[in-house]
């Protein structure tokens, strides 16, 4: 899988956005570890699973799991989450993500930033 990103300064942080998708279970990094003492904040994703293998979506700071989601077989529409309290990785790692399952065919969507 390969995701793209897309970023932006503002007063808060480093803004980005990612999409691409996901097909196996390798972790790839919707945003990439920042420098000493800066996290990775998910503010929100959009996924759709279009494939017929269901699966799970995981959402990594770094190894550590953060996040797991239902990923079912053929979604008629995308799930969409806001995360009012952002998720956040620990300082100095990558935001990660990856399919529990390989078969799905997952459209992926992330926004969130970087910030101390």
């Amino acid at each position: 899988m390969g995701l793209t990103s897309n970023s932006a300064s503002t007063t808060t942080g480093l803004m980005y956005t990612t999409t691409g998708t996901l097909t196996n279970t390798t972790a790839t990094a919707i945003k990439t570890a920042g420098a000493m003492g800066v996290k990775n904040y998910l503010t929100g994703i959009q996924y759709q699973n279009t494939g017929a293998t269901a699966s799970t979506i995981i959402i990594l700071s770094g190894a550590t799991v953060l996040l797991t989601l239902n990923a079912p077989a053929t979604m008629a529409m995308p799930a969409v989450m806001d995360f009012l309290t952002p998720l956040q990785t620990t300082p100095a790692t990558a935001l990660n993500v990856n399919c529990g399952t390989t078969g799905a065919n997952i459209l992926f969507n992330a926004q969130g930033y970087q910030a101390t």
